[in-house]
């Protein structure tokens, strides 16, 4: 005859594994949280508010420039003077590149 006692402790003692593992999980998941929160806090220090955009000879914010997706990645723009490359007589309208990882 099975031993009913032995098989709860068994299942308790389980449980109490898989809280302790959940916890312990959480803990290190709050911590990367926490790390990562600060890492963004200094980078956000040394973002720009705004670009100056010589080709048409303005500062521009983040919110005046678009992305063409490209092989790769893609790249950034100036939204209001469209998506030009480089030109013979005339500078390229591109801002940045963001490579696809």
């Amino acid at each position: 005859m099975p031993d009913l006692h032995a098989k709860g402790h068994a299942r308790a003692t389980e449980h109490s594994l898989i809280e302790t593992c959940r916890f312990l999980k959480a803990q290190g998941l709050e911590r990367l949280l926490d790390e990562r929160e600060e890492e963004i806090a200094e980078l956000e220090e040394q973002i720009f508010d705004k670009l100056f955009y010589a080709r048409c000879g303005t500062w521009i914010s983040s919110s005046d420039f678009a992305w063409t997706q490209r092989e790769g990645g893609a790249h950034a723009y100036h939204l209001a003077c469209g998506d030009h490359g480089p030109e013979l007589m005339k500078p390229s309208s591109w801002l940045g590149w963001q490579s696809c990882s």
